[in-house]
């Protein structure tokens, strides 16, 4: 470890839920440690987020990143993950979110960018848009739990209620087939 604020969490009680809240230091730690400099910050997003979150949700997190992920990072991060869900806890095995490029989430001009991303319960990364939604970041932004590093504030500009309608209706089109049949 470097011995810089952001190698460990900020918020030590981020969750009511103290085996998370032990998983959560630790994965920062070692996500931190894996991306060296390009490690932004780390944060909670979703239900755990706005306050919804019980002993049956998923993990959601973002940890952007200043820039591309190396390979050796790459391949560090995967297996980091790949070791998560193997674990005998239960929430090791539902971390679910991205690392998105700080850039690319300031703002909804990347919307639809994959990132590299662990869905909840997998132990394979992916590239994928899961996280990289209006709503994620508007989550983000207004309610992101901070795990280290910056404000999320200063990393997401304002998500407007606009926003986010035109994100529900994108998402209801692409759903309704889905449930039609």
């Amino acid at each position: 470890m470097s011995g810089r604020a952001t190698d460990r969490p900020n918020n030590d009680s981020p969750t009511e839920f103290r085996e998370l809240n032990e998983l959560l230091s630790e994965f920062v730690a070692r996500a931190s440690h894996i991306l060296g400099t390009n490690f932004v910050g780390a944060y909670l997003q979703g239900s755990f987020a706005v306050g919804d979150g019980d002993q049956h949700s998923d993990v959601d997190f973002l940890i952007p990143i200043r820039g591309p992920v190396t390979a050796e990072q790459e391949t560090a991060l995967r297996a980091m993950h790949a070791e998560f869900p193997a674990r005998d806890l239960i929430w090791a095995q539902h971390l679910e979110g991205s690392y998105p490029q700080h850039d690319e989430l300031r703002t909804l001009a990347a919307v639809g960018k994959p990132w590299l991303y662990v869905d909840n319960g997998a132990d394979e990364m992916e590239r994928s848009t899961h996280c990289n939604t209006a709503v994620a970041r508007w989550s983000l932004r207004e309610c992101g739990v901070v795990l280290a590093g910056p404000d999320p504030k200063t990393l997401v500009d304002q998500v407007t209620a606009a926003d986010l309608r035109a994100q529900v209706l994108v998402d209801a089109e692409r759903f309704m087939p889905l449930l039609a049949g």
